[in-house]
């Protein structure tokens, strides 16, 4: 992550045609080539170029090509920053979103056409919609996908999709692209430092494109653990899921929770709620998997009740039937991991087992074999938080 970070940071035609930057350019009149001198200007001017000083930027043509050259005097290795309240950059205007600049049934990918000769080997960058949650940290911002691209002033044509996110509904939700050149190994700095005398950057071509896409079909095949309470961290297990783990949106009974880590076979996330849910995940492309199993979520502890083996009558010797406790939640889920203590308290007789730790349904259990002397049996049942609670057996005579 601190390479594509810095990959901004090292050089950056980033948050290009912000809506809050293009409003000469109307929905009905789209622009989704920027390949004249003119054109690749206007995009350099829009761009928030935020890595470093340029030195000088020309106008020059090869053949057919009109291109521009980028020279830069520093990099500077200052992290990037998002500010959604900076004026130029405005994520949060509530103009009306960029169908100018994509469209969910024809864009889905930046193309670019460049060749440098800066010593970074990788170009990638980022994208923004209307609804994102972004922080300066730019965390939540959805990422391309890098690409190489060596640094041997050879023209390259590069493909960066954006339409793999659940970010949002449409693209015509975003509100800025960006992209920039960055080193795999996170050396921006050293390598500019050794190139800085030769190193320049063309841009020939940029171009809002259509790629068709294969995405796969998400499975779920287990979660675990499959009960606790809420903040318990679960384990999905399954395939096709999309990649960074963040571009899954995973809901626990229609309710987002948090993703914390994965790839495309496993999801880390943090479950929320209490009562059974349905676990399914959504892969970018609106394609989704629902488990087959439920996730419990459980509640702090509000019952300690006798669910059966109560006022039971054997002969002396006898083997009784189970004496069962529940512990259970505002919902009425049981509470698994708690530690019932069970003895007798009057009367004769052997328990099969006094501590006893609650069951994914919240019960204890144990067996009461009763004495050889006729009369009333008592055993206590004891878990913290609760009054006891006290079975009855009868020794017949």
């Amino acid at each position: 992550m601190r390479s594509s970070v810095r990959l901004l940071t090292a050089l950056a035609c980033a948050l290009v045609l912000a809506s809050s930057l293009v409003p000469q350019v109307s929905a009905q009149t789209p622009k989704t080539v920027w390949d004249s001198h003119d054109d690749l200007m206007e995009w350099l001017l829009l761009a928030d170029v935020r890595g470093g000083s340029i030195r000088g930027v020309e106008q020059l043509t090869e053949g057919s090509r009109d291109f521009v050259r980028i020279r830069w005097a520093e990099i500077n290795a200052t992290p990037f920053i998002l500010n959604p309240n900076d004026e130029n950059v405005n994520l949060f205007s509530g103009l009306e979103a960029l169908a100018t600049l994509a469209n969910a049934t024809v864009h889905n990918a930046l193309r670019v056409t460049l060749r440098q000769t800066m010593g970074f080997d990788q170009i990638s960058g980022v994208w923004f919609h209307r609804n994102g949650d972004y922080n300066e940290s730019m965390a939540n911002v959805p990422r391309f996908e890098p690409q190489n691209v060596p640094s041997d002033l050879e023209w390259r044509e590069i493909t960066l999709m954006f339409s793999d996110s659940p970010f949002f509904d449409q693209q015509d939700e975003i509100v800025a692209l960006g992209f920039g050149l960055g080193d795999s190994a996170g050396k921006e700095d050293e390598k500019f430092l050794a190139n800085r005398d030769t190193a320049v950057f063309d841009l020939d071509r940029i171009e809002l494109v259509n790629v068709p896409e294969d995405i796969p079909t998400p499975l779920v095949t287990s979660i675990a653990p499959q009960t606790g309470p809420s903040d318990t961290v679960v384990t999905i297990q399954g395939s096709g899921f999309a990649e960074p783990a963040s571009r899954n949106v995973v809901t626990f009974g229609g309710r987002r929770v948090e993703v914390l880590s994965g790839d495309d076979s496993t999801l880390v996330v943090r479950a929320r709620g209490i009562g059974s849910k349905t676990v399914v995940v959504l892969r970018p492309g609106g394609k989704q998997a629902v488990a087959a199993q439920l996730f419990v979520g459980i509640g702090r502890p509000r019952s300690f009740e006798i669910v059966s083996g109560n006022n039971q009558v054997g002969a002396p010797g006898e083997t009784l039937q189970p004496l069962v406790v529940q512990v259970a939640d505002i919902a009425n889920q049981g509470i698994v991991g708690l530690t019932v203590t069970f003895r007798i308290v009057s009367g004769g007789g052997v328990l099969s087992v006094e501590q006893v730790t609650t069951a994914q349904d919240g019960t204890a259990s144990t067996v009461l074999t009763l004495g050889g002397t006729p009369g009333t049996v008592g055993v206590e049942a004891k878990v913290d938080l609760f009054r006891p609670k006290v079975f009855t057996a009868t020794v017949a005579p």
